[in-house]
């Protein structure tokens, strides 16, 4: 019944023809913004005002419930990044006024990964997660240029210089974002350093890289597609959601399943999302993704080249319908109105999707 409820209620906001994309926040401080596309924009604002009322507690906690109710920095900062595209300034304030005081406890500039509501206290790894920084830093930026508050530029390039500074190494071919600042570097791991490949979050770096001509010289997003070519270069065409770099080539990380899954959803998303050019990476993850169960879409064991198990949710089929959008291949599709708020994850990647599609492809509408 809850279920039905949501999908209901989801659908009243959807299919109304009153939802206004300005009803929010009136954009009229800087036209150079980002700008949502009249029909898809009220969409992607129905599918956030839905999306507030479930997973965003009255202070601006985006809420996990699926993982013991906790909130993480990655949360915070999709939750930022999606009210600063919507113009939604009362939900972004209180997002990142939660986020500063409960996540910013560390001795640098950077957001401990996770906020346990159960535990005391509620911090109780201080450790990061580089792409939670990376996209709290960027929503801040989308911040700047719509609201023109210069405290978000300053904050936002107060992070990047400490993921510079902590989370960015050489390797053998260039520079390199770990996942955290502990625990995945050579000293860290038997075939480290360890990489996520779904913390090259491409969007977020070059747009930073714009703002910040010294981090767009790093050239993360080549080193990130060159990854993903060597990663996706033979069967199955998938890269591991942890790989280790320690041999000189991609393999997957040792420690860790050897699986496409959840956290490697972002992949693609982010590829598409961006202006890089890189449709054969795309279209090999594409095939590589369907037919492998009944609904298409599985975690995949990237070693045996098995399905492990479904995924199901219009959210992970909303990411799908992006790529082949990106790959002049699909127009509007079925899954991307069906947003039903049925958990975090799933929900937070099917916004992203819509807000990815309105930016970048809006003839798919």
């Amino acid at each position: 019944m809850k279920k039905y409820l949501l999908f209901f209620c989801a659908a009243a906001f959807l299919m109304s023809g009153t939802i206004n994309s300005r009803a929010v926040e009136p954009h009229t401080e800087n036209t150079e913004s980002p700008n949502i596309e009249a029909a898809s924009g009220d969409l992607a604002l129905g599918a956030w005002q839905f999306y507030r009322s479930v997973f965003m507690s009255a202070d601006g906690r985006i809420i996990d419930r699926e993982n013991g109710s906790i909130s993480h920095s990655e949360g915070q900062g999709y939750g930022m990044l999606i009210a600063a595209m919507v113009g939604d300034r009362a939900s972004f304030d209180k997002l990142w006024d939660w986020t500063e005081r409960e996540l910013q406890i560390r001795d640098d500039n950077l957001s401990a990964w996770k906020w346990d509501p159960s535990a005391t206290p509620h911090v109780t790894d201080r450790n990061n997660a580089t792409d939670g920084d990376i996209l709290i830093a960027w929503a801040l930026l989308r911040a700047f240029e719509r609201w023109g508050v210069p405290d978000h530029e300053r904050e936002a390039e107060a992070i990047i210089a400490d993921i510079v500074r902590l989370a960015i190494i050489d390797d053998r071919q260039g520079k390199i974002i770990l996942p955290g600042v502990e625990g995945f570097d050579a000293d860290s791991q038997p075939d480290g350093p360890v990489v996520n490949l779904s913390y090259w979050v491409f969007p977020a770096l070059a747009e930073i890289g714009q703002h910040m001509p010294d981090f767009g010289a790093l050239n993360l997003e080549a080193k990130g597609l060159e990854l993903l070519k060597e990663a996706t270069a033979s069967s199955p065409h998938l890269p591991t959601e942890w790989s280790g770099l320690g041999s000189g080539t991609v393999k997957p990380a040792a420690q860790f399943d050897p699986f496409f899954g959840y956290n490697a959803l972002r992949i693609p998303l982010y590829l598409a999302w961006s202006e890089i050019e890189a449709p054969e990476i795309l279209k090999r993850i594409d095939k590589a993704w369907e037919g492998k169960t009944e609904t298409g879409l599985a975690v995949i064991d990237v070693a045996r080249d098995a399905p492990v198990e479904p995924i199901s949710g219009a959210g992970y089929q909303a990411i799908r319908e992006l790529v082949q959008c990106s790959l002049n291949s699909i127009a509007a599709g079925r899954e991307r109105a069906l947003f039903d708020g049925s958990t975090y994850y799933s929900s937070t990647l099917h916004l992203l999707s819509l807000l990815a599609i309105s930016e970048r492809y809006p003839r798919c509408f």
